[in-house]
């Protein structure tokens, strides 16, 4: 009997799903692909100079201190479709 690939391993089976697990199948469920996930994922470098200087710069600022709207910024969302 062939098991199937992406069944969770009996040792996890029983555990609730973390929100990346919700998230990917989601994103591989949606008719438009390719998907990008920006919500997750790991730098293998440092950033270069001029990214860190405005990262100061902006964490500077409290009106940069918020957290972003769930569904994104129009603008930005806007700018990555446009690229």
């Amino acid at each position: 009997m062939r098991q199937d690939p992406f069944k969770p391993a009996a040792r996890v089976a029983g555990q609730r799903q973390d929100v990346w697990t919700i998230v990917n199948e989601a994103a591989t469920a949606s008719p438009v692909q390719p998907i990008v996930n920006m919500g997750q994922g790991f730098f293998g470098y440092n950033p270069p100079e001029f990214v860190l200087d405005a990262a100061r710069d902006a964490l500077s600022k409290v009106e940069c201190n918020q957290y972003s709207p769930t569904k994104g910024r129009p603008r930005l969302k806007k700018a990555i479709a446009n690229a």
